[in-house]
């Protein structure tokens, strides 16, 4: 059963942003997926609002 709860995220969120991680690990390529999506969704709901009127 999904119970939409995001373990990636929450596992990363304990380590420093220094923390150097293995580029090739698939739960990297995960995260780097996850994010860049994210990024993407939000420029999608910037023009969203841009194109509707809608101000911040």
């Amino acid at each position: 059963m999904a119970i939409g709860y995001d373990f990636l995220t929450e596992l990363t969120n304990y380590y420093p942003s220094t923390l150097a991680l293995n580029e090739d690990a698939k739960i990297v390529k995960e995260l780097t997926e996850k994010t860049q999506r994210i990024a993407d969704m939000e420029k999608e709901i910037e023009i969203y609002k841009a194109a509707l009127g809608i101000k911040r």
